[in-house]
């Protein structure tokens, strides 16, 4: 299987219930990445700062929002987690994770113009909630799968509906294989299998580090 291919796009929206009410805002304004130095650190909400994981500061959205990142200049977009307060700098509306800033390419400019879509009201039913809690591996409408080949370990996370999200976002990144969730006990894994040969696979390992994905590796 060739690593040039595309991911087949996933549609997960008949698993979510998501608002469709245009009052909600998208909010535009500098956004900004983590030093290093806060690596390890406690972050507002309890939660050990990780600059490997999509997550972000802001002033007064809630804990555990997850919002929408667009970078106007290159459509790059990413959905993020919120865990800290700030920025604290006059200007600037949201920080983002060295690797969410990475995956819109913000790491390169330092600092950029963004708009901030707030995800309000999506609903994880409690049905597919409850099925994906009780499968090892699924798709991201919660059916059965299994792996094959060579698979890569990309990023994970305890929250479903952020993982919902970052999986069916995966096919904006021309890579091959089929993306997979597996759980183990209470955290979600977010996978790519199908690798028939392990250079394909160690190709595409190194072009999701270089989008973000600082901490992919081989599934063992």
């Amino acid at each position: 299987m060739s690593a040039l291919l595309k991911i087949a796009p996933l549609l997960f929206l008949p698993a979510l219930l998501l608002s469709q009410d245009k009052s909600e805002k998208i909010l535009k304004g500098m956004a900004s990445f983590y030093a290093d130095k806060f690596e390890g650190r406690k972050t507002a909400n309890g939660e050990i700062f990780n600059n490997s994981d999509f997550t972000a500061a802001h002033r007064n959205l809630p804990f555990n929002s997850l919002v929408r990142i667009i970078n106007p200049d290159n459509k790059k977009t990413i959905v993020v987690r919120i865990n800290d307060r700030g920025p604290f700098k006059k200007g600037r509306i949201i920080d983002l994770t060295r690797s969410a800033a990475k995956k819109i390419g913000l790491d390169i400019q330092g600092e950029t113009m963004v708009s901030v879509q707030y995800v309000t009201t999506t609903l994880l039913t409690p049905e597919l909630d409850s099925v994906f809690r009780s499968v090892h591996f699924a798709d991201c409408l919660g059916n059965m799968e299994s792996l094959s080949g060579y698979t890569l370990v990309l990023w994970r996370t305890n929250n479903l509906q952020h993982m919902l999200h970052m999986a069916n976002d995966l096919d904006d990144l021309g890579q091959s294989g089929k993306v997979v969730i597996e759980r183990k006990n209470n955290l979600f894994y977010l996978l790519v299998t199908g690798f028939t040969k392990k250079q394909d696979a160690l190709d595409a390992m190194q072009k999701l580090k270089s989008q973000g994905f600082f901490k992919t590796r081989i599934y063992d």
